[in-house]
């Protein structure tokens, strides 16, 4: 009892502070994804002893878990008239479609999900108008990677196969790095952003000579905040009432 009310005032402190303060708090939504795996050989071999074929390295978009209601987070910003800073801490479903084996199973997939951090810096242009445009860099952090094979099962009745997707966890590493660009928009109470994100770090646990390697993960996503703290919506209201006046 003692934790749940130390937890309820914790956020309420927040909330207070990011009303007080230049602070936003707010939640995240990723509802749209384009992803690409790369590797460094044309065919690769997993645990069912297959030679996949690696095919074109084409975007694939992502099927998020549950139509993308639990690509969700929060986030915490700090604004400034012409510039931000802002961090997230998000749960992220990826999916690449990265093989073709035959006729009959045409498509392989490779699903995970993980928890993200990006940080981010950006500059907003126009910020005296109501619908502000940003530019946005920086770094982001994927931590964990989720086996979720269940909440895509009915995609097997169409041939989008994963039993492939053990194999392929075993050999990510746990922790990547990106770098991050975006540019976007806010609107009273929302934001929308569009980023490219491309991985920094090596993403194979251990080097195989003989067998494909992961060389680049590439994302492209929209993404989506609605803000929880200050008097947005209130003025809102009140400019689409002196519009309605005139």
């Amino acid at each position: 009892m003692k934790k749940k009310l130390i937890i309820g005032l914790f956020f309420l402190f927040l909330i207070n502070t990011g009303t007080a303060q230049k602070f936003d708090l707010g939640f995240t939504l990723t509802p749209l994804t384009l992803n690409r795996l790369g590797f460094d050989k044309p065919a690769i071999i997993l645990n069912d002893y297959y030679s996949y074929d690696i095919g074109k390295n084409d975007f694939s978009f992502g099927y998020p878990t549950l139509l993308g209601l639990l690509n969700s987070g929060i986030y915490i910003r700090y604004c400034q008239p012409t510039w931000f800073l802002k961090t997230e801490i998000n749960y992220q479903t990826k999916s690449f479609r990265f093989a073709e084996k035959s006729k009959l199973f045409t498509k392989q997939f490779f699903y995970y999900s993980c928890v993200e951090i990006p940080l981010i810096a950006g500059i907003r242009l126009f910020p005296e108008r109501v619908c502000k445009f940003k530019i946005q860099a920086g770094v982001n952090t994927e931590i964990g990677k989720y086996n979720h094979n269940s909440f895509i099962s009915p995609f097997n009745m169409l041939g989008l196969h994963v039993s492939a997707n053990t194999a392929l966890l075993d050999r990510i590493k746990s922790t990547v790095f990106y770098y991050h660009l975006g540019a976007g928009v806010d609107y009273y109470g929302m934001s929308f952003d569009l980023r490219v994100e491309k991985n920094i770090n090596d993403l194979n646990k251990k080097i195989s000579e003989y067998n494909a390697n992961f060389t680049d993960l590439l994302m492209i996503r929209l993404g989506m905040g609605f803000k929880i703290t200050g008097r947005h919506w209130n003025k809102f209201r009140k400019n689409i009432q002196q519009i309605e006046k005139e």
